[in-house]
């Protein structure tokens, strides 16, 4: 009798082993798909405010040349400081809504890598105060974007861009 009910707990911890291995293996290939499903939406993102033109253009480049996803935003008003970017980029023609773009990424967002474009030579002090990169002038959106990355890819980072 002894011998039986040895066998028996033996054979019921050996079912139990094989029903919780089953267990974890539905867990673990649940993790995998959630694992595959986050990797694949976790595109690089950009924000882009400014000129429809102007912006539309920038987007194209970000996603042919870099393969960034980006979403363009005609007015700070419609700015949504919930979402999450990698890259932050003023182009409007108001120093004031690109300098707001920027310390609202910068302060609220926690954006690293942010540029915008300084229309204004009186203003260029206040960008430089706030260390935001900027660059001055007519600039093409061509220039704007290869100088944003290349500038990312110096020692110095993102701050040495001052034209």
């Amino acid at each position: 009798m002894d011998y039986f009910i040895a066998i028996l707990m033996m054979g019921i911890f050996f079912l139990g082993f094989v029903f919780i291995d089953n267990i974890y293996s539905i867990a673990a290939t649940d993790t995998k798909v959630k694992e595959m499903n986050l990797t694949e939406n976790k595109k690089v993102k950009a924000l882009i405010l400014g000129d429809i033109v102007f912006s539309s253009e920038i987007k194209k480049i970000l996603e042919e040349e870099y393969d960034i996803s980006s979403i363009i935003v005609p007015d700070t008003k419609d700015l949504n400081k919930s979402e999450k970017y990698e890259y932050v980029l003023a182009v409007s023609k108001l120093d004031l809504e690109n300098l707001m773009l920027c310390s609202i990424s910068a302060n609220m967002m926690n954006v690293k890598n942010i540029i915008a474009i300084c229309n204004n030579s009186y203003n260029k002090k206040i960008y430089e105060d706030n260390n935001f990169s900027y660059l001055y002038g007519n600039v093409s959106s061509y220039q704007l974007v290869s100088t944003f990355f290349s500038s990312m890819q110096k020692s110095g980072g993102d701050s040495d861009v001052h034209y």
